[in-house]
């Protein structure tokens, strides 16, 4: 167990996790995290992650989950741009448990301790051993995020999960997006599902689809990066 806590990009973490909670799964290993724009949450300036990077699963305690579903991203604990611990790096695959904001502080202070709340030494990270799956080149089309990151309600989400049958784990492994704010080259890009397209292992560039079916009369249904 210690040559694999020694291998992973935040040991520290990574070992309080399987203290406290048990087996501890490693998905994308190795892989940093892609950083994307930035958005304003409470009034603080928070910069927006296109890719977790390197994630240990755990099985949620809130919902009764065994099959490691609560995904908790390395950067965990580490410090944001205003110097507080990142504490929103984590997400229940089972039932968005976490998606509630008392559920991740009592999550952060579980792993993190009592002083999360406060000034703390930062974890140690690991130099990244591989290139991530999700490569910021080509430019994405503007503002986008993973469609994992929107609200369980989102009809972008709803229509990729409910009625295409995807898992959250794939639209996550594959980097699909959300445009929030298209660039004004790509305007018609804004309001649609983001998917890369890859080639020979690379990211080669995206197409933009609509959410739902194509209206008649009216805008393709995929539009590709030209």
């Amino acid at each position: 167990m210690s040559s694999l806590i020694e291998q992973v990009l935040a040991p520290r973490l990574f070992e309080v996790l399987r203290r406290r909670f048990g087996q501890v799964l490693i998905a994308k290993a190795g892989e940093p995290a892609v950083w994307g724009g930035t958005s304003y949450v409470g009034g603080y300036a928070r910069r927006d992650l296109r890719h977790w990077g390197e994630t240990y699963r755990i099985s949620c305690l809130y919902c009764g989950d065994t099959r490691n579903q609560l995904s908790v991203s390395h950067l965990f604990g580490q410090s944001d741009a205003n110097g507080r611990p990142i504490t929103w790096t984590v997400k229940c695959f089972s039932r968005n448990c976490l998606a509630d904001r008392q559920k991740r502080r009592e999550f952060a202070d579980m792993v993190l301790g009592i002083q999360n709340r406060n000034v703390r030494e930062f974890w140690p990270i690991n130099a990244a051993t591989r290139t991530p799956a999700c490569i910021a080149e080509p430019l994405p089309p503007g503002h986008c995020v993973n469609v994992t990151q929107l609200p369980p309600s989102h009809e972008a989400l709803r229509f990729l999960i409910d009625e295409r049958r995807f898992s959250s784990e794939l639209l996550d492994y594959y980097c699909v997006c959300f445009c929030l704010e298209a660039e004004p080259r790509f305007a018609i890009a804004q309001g649609r599902i983001i998917i890369p397209v890859w080639f020979q292992g690379r990211f080669a560039g995206w197409q933009a689809r609509i959410v739902g079916e194509q209206p008649s009369g009216w805008a393709p249904k995929y539009y590709t990066m030209d």
